[in-house]
This record gives C-alpha cells, structure tokens and sequence, in this order.
C-alpha cells in the first residue's frame, strides 16, 4: 500500500501557462501536500531528475532541473511511514482538460 507519494515533477499548468519543474510530496494517509519551489521549462528543454534514499532509509532526496539551466530544484523529505519504498514512477501529469490548452 502507498504511504506518500514522492516525485520529481514536470507538468504544464501548475503555474499558469507554462512548463515547469519542482519536487512535490503527496501523503496518501492524510491528505496533505507538499511543493518546492519551481523552475520554468520550455519544450526542447532536456530535463533531468532522480530519487535517491539517504540517511539509513530515513529519508528521500528528490532532484529535479535542465540541463544548461540554473542549479537544479533539490529537496530533501524524511520519511515517517515504517513500509519499505520498493515503488519507482517517473510521471508527467498537472495536464489541462484538453489539448488545446497546450500551446
């Protein structure tokens, strides 16, 4: 069973009509949550992200930017859930209602 959910993100949308990268944390149990700040992406852009378990599994470090760009957006999130995370996904989502709404 998910306790968190724990991404790197590429999505369109999230903050108005763009692209754009950020590390987010969504907590299956109560509800809650939790975003980086963001980084603005263009299409051609080369993205690149990871998930690395640090601290003994105690933790989660998320790492999300472009290649050529700015210093990438780094997050680190402990983990409180006693369940192995064993689960890997990489998602593009944040998408609009329609394909129109792409520019």
């Amino acid at each position: 069973p998910a306790c968190d959910l724990i991404q790197p993100i590429l999505a369109y949308g999230y903050k108005g009509n763009e692209y754009s990268i950020f590390n987010g944390e969504y907590d299956w149990d109560g509800g809650g949550w939790w975003s980086s700040e963001t980084q603005k992406v263009v299409p051609g852009d080369k993205v690149f992200s990871s998930l690395t378990l640090i601290d003994n599994g105690k933790a989660m470090r998320m790492v999300i930017g472009k290649e050529g760009g700015k210093n990438p957006v780094v997050s680190t999130r402990s983990l409180t859930a006693k369940t192995p995370y064993t689960d890997l996904y990489f998602v593009v989502e944040h998408q609009p209602s329609s394909c129109k709404q792409y520019p």
